[in-house]
């Protein structure tokens, strides 16, 4: 899962959001919403048996801010905060790939 700006690094913006929602009269708690579908959206994956990576721990964990102030996609800092989840995974299947039934 890659999350969203608002989701894990809303601090780093915040002078800048903190009047948008404010003019839409919304507070950061009105986010949060984005938090529980996340979640929602994780537990119905892993209940059909696939198996997830869940990245907003790292993006969280990161002094920097990993998207681009531009359009708030993931930056390349964030790309290397994927690869660095991926990895283990990848080197696992590679070791041992899953087969198809």
């Amino acid at each position: 899962l890659i999350p969203g700006l608002y989701t894990v690094q809303y601090d780093r913006i915040a002078a800048d959001l903190d009047p948008v929602l404010a003019a839409m009269k919304l507070e950061r708690a009105d986010l949060d919403v984005a938090e529980r579908q996340t979640d929602e959206l994780l537990a119905g994956v892993r209940a059909l048996g696939i198996e997830t990576i869940d990245t907003r721990p790292a993006f969280r964990a990161s002094e920097e801010l990993l998207y681009w102030e531009s359009d708030h996609h993931i930056d390349l800092e964030g790309q290397a905060v994927v690869a660095e989840a991926l990895l283990p995974v990848i080197e696992r299947l590679a070791k041992h790939p899953v087969e198809k039934h």
